[in-house]
C-alpha cells in the first residue's frame, strides 16, 4: 500500500506499519468529536485543516496519500495520523495547529 502511494509511508517496520494502520481510525473518532464539540459539520472541520495546510504550510497534493484524497473523512484521518506519527509534514503540522485549539 505504501509503495503505490495509497498509504502514507512509514519507516518500514511491522510495528510502525501497524501503528499507522490504527492511528487513522482514532483520527475518525477525533473528527466526529470535534464536529460534535464545535457544532460544525465534519466537512467544515476538514476545510479548516486543509486551509491551514495550504495557506500556512504550503501543502501540496504530495503531502497526502492517494487514499487521503478519496474523501474528506479520509483526509482528516490521514492528517491526524501524520500529525501523530513522527515528523509531521505540512498537513500533519496543520492538524496539530488545529488540534491546539481544543487542547487544555
Amino acid at each position: 500500500m505504501e509503495q503505490i502511494e495509497f498509504k502514507m509511508p512509514t519507516d518500514g517496520s511491522l510495528l510502525s506499519a501497524a501503528r499507522y494502520t490504527i492511528t487513522p481510525e482514532y483520527g475518525h473518532l477525533m473528527h466526529n468529536a470535534i464536529s460534535k464539540l464545535t457544532g460544525k459539520s465534519k466537512y467544515e472541520v476538514f476545510r479548516e485543516v486543509r486551509g491551514l495546510a495550504v495557506r500556512k504550510n504550503g501543502a501540496t497534493r504530495r503531502d497526502l496519500s492517494d487514499y487521503g484524497h478519496t474523501n474528506y473523512h479520509e483526509f482528516f484521518a490521514e492528517a491526524f495520523a501524520n500529525a501523530n506519527s513522527g515528523a509531521p509534514n505540512a498537513i500533519g503540522q496543520a492538524m496539530n495547529d488545529h488540534l491546539d485549539r481544543y487542547r487544555r
